[in-house]
């Protein structure tokens, strides 16, 4: 082995070392970015996983979503890629599945979800449904008039909208 490879060597040795103390050392400034780095990790994605329809609004649905934080003008429209922009329902019993971003639950935020039904004119809200973190990092699903939490199904929470339509939702819930 050539000395400079023994010194590299014993370069990375004595760095990892100094990392690895580095680690049990807390002082106030580490202490402080673990509180930091802890709270960045319990924002939560939301995802769209499958819609069922039970009632239709019309006989023929043109249905979507949208998602947005409270307090904020900004929101997201969960749609399918391509046309048409919207998931047809004509016969209730029938679902749609998928894999789509619908927003992030913040801590101390309201991630507020609109399930849509599409019209010629002013779109009809089928239902709202609100998730918020606990201080312990947990999803806490906030029902609304018309849109109900049911149940943790197959690890997926369901969601009922229930304004005039009736659809069950199954959203997933990423770290």
């Amino acid at each position: 082995m050539t000395r400079w490879m023994q010194h590299g060597r014993m370069a990375i040795i004595a760095a990892w070392g100094i990392a690895g103390t580095g680690c049990l050392d807390v002082s106030g400034d580490a202490e402080q970015a673990g509180v930091t780095a802890q709270a960045v990790a319990s924002n939560r994605e939301v995802r769209l996983r499958e819609i069922y329809a039970s009632v239709l609004e019309e006989g023929g649905d043109e249905i979507y979503l949208t998602a947005s934080q409270a307090g904020s003008t900004s929101h997201n429209v969960i749609r399918p890629a391509g046309t048409p922009d919207y998931w047809r329902f004509d016969d209730p019993d029938t679902a749609h599945f998928m894999n789509l971003h619908v927003g992030t639950i913040v801590p101390g935020g309201l991630l507020i979800v609109n399930l849509w039904e599409q019209d010629g004119g002013p779109h009809d809200e089928i239902g709202t449904i609100d998730f918020q973190l606990t201080s312990s990092g947990a999803v806490d699903p906030v029902d609304t008039p018309t849109g109900h939490f049911v149940a943790i199904e197959q690890g997926r929470f369901a969601v009922r909208f229930t304004n005039g339509a009736r659809y069950k939702v199954w959203f997933d819930i990423l770290p």
